[in-house]
């Protein structure tokens, strides 16, 4: 196949010169982003499909940077690090690679090449490997051009084009070659519209921001590039799980095979196009380190098992609840990841223990037995790129719950956290598009709009003696805040006590902690509560007292002027307060807030509703935040921070209590 293609075709946007160092390296700023730290001046990456000797297939990536390190916080770009999969290391991990740093001294360019000692693979776990190198002689000011190669079986994935990254790009191209029994095809995320490149466009002239090459035969084979120039890099901001949801990137994927073909170890034959989830789904259905041990009516050994659990409550629902409890309460997670599952359900059922696989594995088959409708779901965490509803994207599918169905009510389930309730997976699952396993399979939507979040505080006077006034405050956790206190209170049992310390520092930073308790902290299926007493002084003549001891939001989540992405919430709320205040004796209020009522729309607001009692010296306040999205758009992300920033001033108001004399 013709390589020699790409350096032809990258030439119309890159010339490799003296002048071309001499002239960046006199810059200090670029119009294109003039805050930088640093800017990629160029950059290609060539993934080209070739076979060895034997038959096998596999890809091989070029990659090349030239690089401007405009600040001092720049220099770290320096410090290269590449992911190498398992499958690259038997190729000789990271190759030929080349970098040199440049200077301008005393007017003049001064290359300092690195040394081949400066490389270095470091193993980070099983299926994974780290190459690193820095290059020498960087500081503020100073170029960095480094060209590496790696190769690998080939997959279903040939290579992925991040277009936009966390630096900006003046130039950016790719280019791919591959055999003629190969398709190719193009999976895209935010990617604008390419133009046909026109090699016949005036000497001089500009070529277009984004624009593409016809496919070229090249004898035995094709070639195809694309160019993207002048891309802002992107900004990594508070509430973004994975900014690559919203950035520009291409992956370069098999579309179809035309005849057998060798795949690394794995042949393919007469594979008629891109594997979509129906596909996927025929597989994993009879995978036996999948889901293949599954059978439609549960098994034998679920069946066992169900009988040694004792009586069978009324109802489905009840029978579920029974079940996932004591696979959560009584198995033993021995791995996290998701290789798949290697052991039977009747060795999981009788050991009381597994991977995730196994777990769920389980929950599903003994579901099955009681005759309730119980499938696998595979999904991508939040903080990986979302899958897409046209074709999986195998990298990213780094979870599993399971999906059951009763009386019309659909319950996620995951046993593998001991404090997740019935019917409680992390938010963390909720990702958007996930893929339900059965006979034919099909596609569900896990939207953290759906999660409905409450928790409720109380606080009250039970002692108004000016000299021994006590408040207790009691605070009833939301579902998903459960798991998480759950999870570090029962780890560090010092930790419960921490908190209400912390939270004291804020909300009456002179009052003194008398005791603390905590209900349902081993009982994931009962609301986990928190209670404590605490003591204040109110021996001043006046006092300025911020009746809201309790917000949701303490402090402004949204601090920055401006937003480049849209604003991903943790999941929808509903937050409840109430305060019933007893004034000590001889003592009234001076000065009350306002009651307020805060809307960004009707079903989000926030109510502050506050009355004071003359006659029995009492004061009552009842707030509600209820925000039931957890979505924003960048254009409305104004309008979101100014309701917030009212919400906190609200929030921040104070009585002034006086001593009648």
């Amino acid at each position: 196949m013709c390589h020699s293609c790409a350096t032809a075709f990258a030439s119309k946007e890159f010339n490799e010169s003296q002048e071309f160092f001499k002239e960046h390296l006199q810059n200090k700023q670029y119009a294109l982003d003039p805050t930088a730290k640093a800017i990629v001046l160029y950059e290609s990456l060539v993934f080209s499909t070739d076979n060895d000797m034997k038959g096998e297939y596999f890809t091989t990536s070029k990659v090349r940077r030239i690089i401007k390190i405009l600040t001092k916080e720049g220099v770290d770009v320096a410090d290269v690090r590449v992911a190498l999969e398992s499958s690259v290391t038997t190729f000789g991990g990271i190759t030929k690679v080349k970098a040199a740093t440049y200077n301008l001294v005393n007017g003049e360019v001064d290359k300092t090449e690195m040394a081949a000692s400066a490389i270095k693979i470091e193993k980070a776990s099983e299926n994974m490997a780290i190459g690193k190198f820095s290059l020498p002689n960087v500081s503020e000011g100073s170029i960095i051009d480094y060209t590496y190669e790696t190769k690998q079986e080939l997959s279903s994935v040939i290579g992925k084009w991040k277009v936009q990254e966390q630096l900006p790009k003046l130039v950016s191209e790719v280019s791919v070659t591959y055999p003629e029994m190969i398709t190719l095809a193009l999976l895209t995320n935010n990617i604008p519209e390419f133009e046909e490149y026109n090699d016949k466009a005036p000497a001089g002239g500009e070529t277009s921001v984004s624009y593409y090459t016809p496919t070229i035969p090249t004898g035995g084979g094709y070639y195809k590039s694309w160019v993207r120039k002048n891309i802002q890099g992107y900004k990594v901001e508070p509430f973004l799980y994975n900014v690559e949801n919203f950035s520009e990137w291409i992956l370069f994927k098999v579309g179809s095979v035309k005849i057998s073909a060798t795949y690394g170890r794995h042949t393919v034959t007469n594979n008629s196009g891109l594997m979509d989830w129906t596909y996927l789904n025929s597989k994993l259905k009879v995978n036996k380190k999948a889901f293949g041990k599954l059978s439609e009516g549960g098994s034998r050994a679920a069946a066992v098992f169900l009988k040694n659990l004792g009586a069978k409550p009324p109802s489905k629902d009840e029978y579920a609840r029974k079940i996932y409890a004591y696979i959560r309460d009584n198995f033993t997670l021995k791995d996290e990841g998701m290789a798949g599952s290697t052991r039977e359900i009747v060795w999981t059922l009788n050991n009381k223990a597994g991977n995730r696989f196994d777990y769920h594995l389980a929950l599903i088959s003994c579901l099955r037995e009681a005759g309730m409708e119980a499938n696998p779901v595979l999904l991508s965490t939040r903080d990986k790129v979302k899958l897409m509803e046209d074709n999986p994207n195998l990298d990213n599918i780094n979870y599993i719950v399971t999906r059951m169905k009763v009386d019309d009510k659909i319950f996620y389930l995951d046993p593998t956290n001991k404090y997740n309730p019935f019917g409680v997976i992390s938010a963390m699952c909720y990702n958007g598009f996930a893929w339900v396993v059965n006979d034919t399979g099909f596609g569900a939507m896990l939207d953290p709009a759906d999660i409905k979040e409450k928790v409720v505080v109380q606080a009250k006077t039970i002692s108004n003696d000016a000299k021994d006034y006590q408040l207790n405050i009691k605070k009833v956790f939301g579902k998903q805040a459960a798991v998480e206190k759950r999870t570090a209170w029962v780890r560090d049992s010092l930790a419960i006590k921490k908190e209400v310390l912390e939270e004291l520092k804020v909300i009456a930073p002179e009052a003194k902690l008398l005791d603390y308790s905590v209900e349902n902290l081993n009982n994931p299926d009962l609301n986990l509560s928190l209670a404590y007493t605490i003591q204040m002084d109110f021996s001043s003549d006046k006092l300025f007292f911020n009746p809201s001891l309790f917000n949701y939001y303490s402090e402004l989540p949204l601090k920055s002027e401006k937003r480049y992405n849209p604003v991903e919430m943790p999941f929808p709320v509903e937050a409840i307060y109430s305060l019933y205040l007893e004034l000590p004796k001889n003592y009234v209020v001076e000065e009350s807030p306002q009651s307020a009522v805060l809307t960004y729309d009707e079903n989000n607001f926030y109510k502050y509703l506050i009355d004071y009692n003359e006659e029995s010296q009492s004061i009552m306040l009842n707030t509600k935040f209820n925000f039931q999205r957890a979505f924003f758009q960048p254009d409305e992300y104004k309008v979101l921070k100014n309701y917030f920033e009212k919400v906190i001033e609200t929030q921040g108001n104070n009585l002034v209590i006086k001593k009648q004399s």
